[in-house]
């Protein structure tokens, strides 16, 4: 008797795992892709994008395609399709979430969890994140860089690429190692 209830159980278990179940199969319900431009960026990723999660799974995330791209030895660049203007996810070659990018000219809902976009002004900065902010400057423009110090953190940074104007012209979340303006592969 228990035998004639697995099945039944079975069937009900795939219908919460996948959505539905029509026909003796399966059907995955597709849901509406996550409006990336609403979400804050924080060190750890954005809306529910988390950092490390593989490119299979951010896109399942957010319900939208990360078509591959060209590259380099250490890491790629890739657009989300229908997401964002200049708005770039990092993938390193083993296929892990290591940084998001919010270049010039992005909407303006781009944002940190705190609210520092571009356009902001490097008081904005320092006066959002404190004494967790250092600043270098190797013969270009400054770069902000927030680096939480608790351990949830990982290690992982922001880093405010400030502009002529003092004004934060992008930024970049994520591993520290990762967060440098130039596209994967260049020196």
């Amino acid at each position: 008797m228990l035998m004639h209830r697995q099945p039944a159980a079975l069937s009900a278990l795939l219908v919460m795992a996948v959505g539905s179940w029509r026909g003796g199969r399966a059907e995955v319900t597709k849901r509406d892709p996550v409006d990336l431009s609403a979400q804050p960026i924080t060190v750890n990723g954005m809306g529910p994008l988390r950092m490390g999660m593989s490119r299979q799974a951010a896109e399942r995330a957010i319900g939208a395609r990360i078509p591959d791209g060209p590259g380099g030895p250490e890491c790629r660049d890739l657009a989300v399709e229908g997401g964002p203007q200049n708005l770039s996810l990092r993938f390193s070659n083993d296929d892990r979430l290591v940084a998001i990018s919010v270049l010039s000219s992005t909407p303006d809902s781009l944002a940190t969890a705190s609210g520092v976009r571009v356009g902001s002004t490097r008081e904005d900065v320092l006066a959002t994140y404190g004494d967790e902010v250092t600043s270098r400057q190797d013969g270009g423009p400054e770069e902000l860089v927030f680096a939480p110090r608790p351990a949830k953190f990982h290690g992982r940074v922001i880093t405010f690429f400030m502009n002529d104007e003092g004004t934060v012209g992008s930024f970049m979340a994520g591993e520290r190692y990762f967060t440098d303006p130039l596209p994967c592969g260049s020196d």
